[in-house]
């Protein structure tokens, strides 16, 4: 009999409950780690190292309950084409959206930089930085993907009253953008914008994909805030930190890199105003059980061999 690998914790009465609709299968729960992986044909879980992968001779499917793909061999997946990846999108869209926001405050009001302000009590009153302060309402954000995360960003960035544009496959109504531009209309717009916030799912199908090299950063504007999070398939990281050095950005804040986590000796550590986090976006997880109604959606979908009517897929 088939089985389902359950990685992440799953209640007790919703285990019952799919052994009781899907009787052909049968589903067990994380208790260590010693599992026989070549008799699973279907895994839910966050990760899966490259030795299980190779194990896993009958794995078809595995279902991922965030939209985080880090945890998987992606390289050793694609050359088994039978196999079928999806995840839960619109889980914890919402807090990516506030992490981003709370990234574009930290710059826009010099958050990040107050603390190096001398102790001094007049020095201090009268510190340069209040002359630097930005008010949102006057500056114009440029979202690269406006997928589901790219767009939960661009309304809550309406909220605080700023202008928004977006970059998208093609160009097209968006509610919450007043222009939108196709990839190849990147390099025109970065001069004239103040935020450029990256928001690609991993994977992603925008095509042909913008890419952010050299003449990219070397085009967005002085005192500018870039922002990334979800892919960094598009971002020459070397080609950052060079443009970086000169002090022309306001703030960076990175989310997501080619090889997380970066090395030691990384030119990305050395980035003046950049603040890199360990894929934190988004995060904490949300207590909805999105994910598992997501993936008891799709099986009913897998098992009669629908494949192709089954939501969120990233590869297969």
């Amino acid at each position: 009999m088939p089985k389902i690998f359950f990685r992440e914790p799953i209640p007790p009465l919703e285990m019952a409950s799919l052994h009781r609709e899907f009787p052909t299968y049968h589903p067990i729960a994380s208790r260590g780690e010693n599992w026989d992986w070549s008799e699973i044909e279907i895994l839910y879980g966050r990760s899966l190292s490259e030795e299980e992968l190779a194990s896993a001779t009958r794995l078809k499917w595995i279902h991922i309950p965030s939209i985080d793909i880090h945890g998987f061999p992606l390289h050793e997946m694609r050359k088994r084409e039978e196999i079928l990846l999806t995840n839960s999108k619109g889980q914890n869209v919402s807090q990516i959206a506030q992490f981003v926001m709370g990234g574009i405050l930290l710059f826009a009001k010099q958050f990040f930089h107050w603390p190096k302000a001398t102790r001094d009590p007049k020095e201090f009153w009268d510190w340069p930085l209040k002359e630097t302060l930005w008010d949102l309402r006057e500056k114009l954000l440029l979202q690269v993907g406006l997928g589901e995360v790219g767009t939960a960003i661009v309304k809550l960035a309406t909220s605080f009253g700023m202008k928004s544009w977006g970059v998208r496959r093609e160009r097209s109504f968006h509610p919450y953008c007043q222009k939108t531009f196709t990839p190849e209309n990147l390099r025109s717009v970065l001069p004239v914008v103040d935020i450029v916030v990256i928001a690609l799912p991993m994977l992603g199908k925008l095509d042909p994909k913008p890419q952010f090299g050299k003449k990219e950063f070397s085009l967005m504007k002085k005192d500018s805030i870039l922002i990334v999070i979800g892919s960094s398939e598009e971002i020459d990281e070397a080609a950052l930190a060079e443009e970086a050095k000169r002090g022309k950005f306001r703030g960076i804040l990175l989310d997501s890199f080619r090889n997380p986590p970066p090395a030691k000796d990384s030119p990305l550590w050395k980035i003046p105003n950049a603040l890199l986090t360990p894929s934190v976006a988004p995060l904490p997880e949300s207590t909805a059980p999105i994910a598992f109604r997501l993936f008891r959606k799709n099986l009913r979908l897998y098992v009669p061999g629908k494949i192709n009517e089954m939501v969120n897929r990233v590869l297969g």
